[in-house]
């Protein structure tokens, strides 16, 4: 049922199943619905119900971001829970162009957050290196089982210490 109509919340699913039951003789009074379970009946019953709007997924925060001298950047994400999410970094390397120079999914558990490690692309770690810092435009996007999305931008600034 779930494949068929996947923001169905938990009440419709039981409803339908309860709705979709095929009617046996011998059940009647022992069961809720005087039947035995038709899957074909209970996603009948799930597609004729109408859904509720589904809410947005919670607004995603990037809470804490640290980069390691390999260029493997670190980053603590919050969002809502069992949700799906990507992460994509842009820089300037050259004077020419914007690049993408990381990109990950990820997704939020029942915590409501995700630790997600993304590695840098060559030129923006030699940047990195021979600069000691690098300032990347982040931006996570977080999706629902409904295929609801919600989005943040942030601009963060990495750098790396003096040995």
């Amino acid at each position: 049922m779930r494949a068929v109509d996947p923001g169905a919340p938990a009440s419709q699913v039981v409803q339908a199943l309860r709705k979709g039951a095929r009617p046996v003789a011998g059940m009647a009074g022992v069961t809720v619905t005087g039947g035995t379970v038709d899957a074909v009946g209970a996603i009948d019953a799930a597609l004729a119900l109408p859904n509720p709007p589904s809410p947005r997924p919670r607004k995603p925060r990037i809470l804490r971001v640290t980069v390691n001298r390999r260029g493997v950047v670190t980053m603590l994400v919050r969002g809502g829970r069992a949700t799906r999410g990507k992460v994509t970094f842009r820089a300037n390397i050259t004077a020419a162009r914007v690049r993408i120079v990381a990109r990950k999914s990820f997704r939020i558990g029942s915590t409501g957050r995700a630790k997600v490690k993304l590695k840098l692309s060559r030129p923006a770690l030699r940047q990195l290196r021979r600069k000691r810092k690098l300032r990347v435009r982040a931006k996570v996007v977080t999706r629902n089982a409904a295929g609801l999305s919600s989005s943040v931008s942030r601009t963060i600034r990495l750098s790396l210490r003096r040995r």
